[in-house]
């Protein structure tokens, strides 16, 4: 076997152990996102409303001056800046509260929608 026969072949076996390895350990981000956002625990007012144009337009709320959470944009209109935020740890249930509204917006409802 020649020098460039043996190369190829270790190129073809590595492209297939990182096919396998993608097909056998398939990278879940909708698991992460979830889990990252059960560990939050927020009692805050929203800050600021904001979007993200280097993470492909994604719109998200600013808590506290300084912590943020990606929102749906069928959320941006229930959103104002002044409410209250407040979401349990373990949860995946957002409130948002002002004196005229109480809305209750579920990430697990909603991911992978849009």
């Amino acid at each position: 076997m020649t020098n460039r026969n043996r190369n190829l072949l270790i190129i073809l076996i590595t492209i297939a152990i990182i096919i396998l390895y993608k097909f056998i350990f398939p990278s879940n981000k909708r698991d992460n996102f979830l889990d990252e956002m059960k560990q939050r625990e927020i009692k805050s007012i929203v800050y600021k409303e904001t979007i993200d144009f280097e993470n492909h337009g994604i719109p998200y709320i600013v808590y506290g001056e300084k912590d943020s959470i990606i929102i749906y944009r069928d959320w941006e209109d229930k959103i104002e800046i002044g409410d209250s935020i407040l979401k349990p740890k373990g949860s995946l249930e957002v409130v948002i509260k002002n004196l005229s509204k109480i809305e209750r917006l579920n990430y697990e409802d909603k991911f992978g929608l849009e």
